[in-house]
């Protein structure tokens, strides 16, 4: 029952137009940020475009668990919750390999060790 009041929730929360316009504003912002790299810019923006891009994996990615756990498996039947979710595991395996040494992978490395 409990689960079942979650996911109800979660799907009140996923379906409410305020929810999508939330999400359309922030593709934009992210959009302008990544318009916003040039060549030859400080390392100063590299290092805060960098940063600015990770938040955003992180709230795509919080969109994409959000939906899973309304919609279950319903979520795949919609072609653009396929192409977000694709594009979020790509974003998130990049960030693994563009920061190899960083948080869950350097614990992986670790645990692989021992």
């Amino acid at each position: 029952m409990l689960q079942t009041k979650f996911q109800l929730l979660f799907f009140k929360i996923v379906t409410n137009q305020k929810f999508e316009i939330a999400i359309m504003c922030i593709i934009g912002v992210n959009m302008i940020g990544m318009a916003a790299e040039h060549h030859g810019q400080p390392n100063s923006v590299t290092s805060t475009l960098a940063y600015v891009n990770q938040v955003f994996i992180a709230i795509f990615a919080l969109e994409c668990v959000l939906k899973l756990l309304a919609l279950r498996w319903y979520y795949f039947r919609e072609p653009w919750n396929i192409f977000d979710f694709v594009v979020v595991l790509m974003s998130i395996a990049g960030q693994l390999l563009i920061f190899p040494q960083s948080g869950l992978t350097n614990r992986l490395h670790r645990r692989r060790r021992h």
